[in-house]
């Protein structure tokens, strides 16, 4: 269970910068939202090759994230993320892609 990943990093690594939940089929970001927050230094998510569909409207809460990867996941409309993007005070770089993106 993605939580009980995230338990046990936040024990023996709570300092950690970067987390990583690529390929985990999460569905759902906003259960997760509340332990992320917890990682004071966290600068990089990793959410590749899940499920998520959308983004939780207010992702405030990822105070110092600087980087987040979304790509490989069923988003198909920017309108589902962009309140959330916008809630990130430090985000630098996006990884994503949406339908008609091309490489």
């Amino acid at each position: 269970m993605v939580a009980d990943k995230l338990q046990a990093l936040l024990t023996s690594a709570p300092q950690t910068s970067e987390v990583s939940l690529a390929e985990q089929q999460i569905s759902d970001l906003e259960s997760l939202l509340p332990m992320l927050a917890q990682f004071p230094n966290l600068r990089s998510l990793r959410l590749s090759n899940n499920e998520l569909t959308s983004l939780p409207a207010d992702l405030s809460c990822l105070v110092t994230l600087e980087l987040l990867d979304i790509k490989n996941n069923p988003i198909t409309q920017a309108s589902n993320i962009i309140n959330g993007l916008a809630s990130l005070p430090s985000l630098k770089h996006l990884f994503i892609d949406l339908p008609g993106m091309h490489n």
